[in-house]
């Protein structure tokens, strides 16, 4: 059987088009259309939640620097001179964070920056404020499937980090200078806080 030198279009690497930004514009796949949230548009409680998750190690609030630190403190805390069974709740609770962290982080199927694409990437006909880790597998598994370049994801997914850092720092400076007007109106006093 002689050797072909066709290939295929259907495994051709697919990359994907964007503005001028680097934000991907919509695209599609045999069975679905996809549309981008653009940094800046609103894209609901629940995806931005997941958002802050994945942008650490997803559920735990630390990123793998603050869990190999979290280790360290973990020894601190055993050589503290302190009540027994006072040290050992607290080093049963900082270890049980840490492992429930690190388990988290192996489940992911996929990279995590294709996770994080998925959040700023909704499918035709799902609903914006939408997503999950199963959500997100089937929208990876269908960019899989139609040979969409992980690359025009990951650089989508790092463009897309960096458009919500700018606007988080807007929103950052806002309240900066509405703290500056309220000092002004109170004469420099800040209410008192009671929790």
């Amino acid at each position: 059987m002689p050797f072909s030198r066709r290939i295929s279009c259907s495994n051709m690497i697919r990359e994907l088009e964007t503005d001028g930004t680097g934000v991907l514009a919509p695209f599609k796949t045999e069975k679905h259309k996809y549309n981008v949230i653009r940094p800046g548009e609103p894209m609901g409680i629940s995806r931005w939640t997941e958002y802050t998750k994945l942008s650490i190690v997803l559920g735990t609030g630390k990123t793998l620097s603050a869990l190999i630190e979290a280790f360290k403190e973990i020894e601190l805390l055993a050589v503290q001179n302190r009540p027994y069974d006072d040290l050992k709740l607290d080093i049963v609770l900082l270890a049980n964070s840490n492992r429930r962290a690190i388990i988290e982080l192996s489940k992911a199927r996929y990279d995590y920056a294709l996770y994080q694409a998925s959040l700023f990437i909704v499918r035709e006909g799902d609903e914006n404020k939408d997503w999950s880790m199963d959500l997100a597998t089937e929208y990876i598994e269908d960019w899989k499937a139609n040979n969409i370049s992980e690359q025009s994801l990951l650089f989508f997914s790092t463009k897309t980090v960096v458009g919500l850092k700018a606007q988080v720092q807007k929103l950052k400076a806002e309240m900066e200078r509405q703290t500056g007007k309220l000092l002004a109106t109170t004469g420099g006093q800040t209410p008192e806080v009671q929790t």
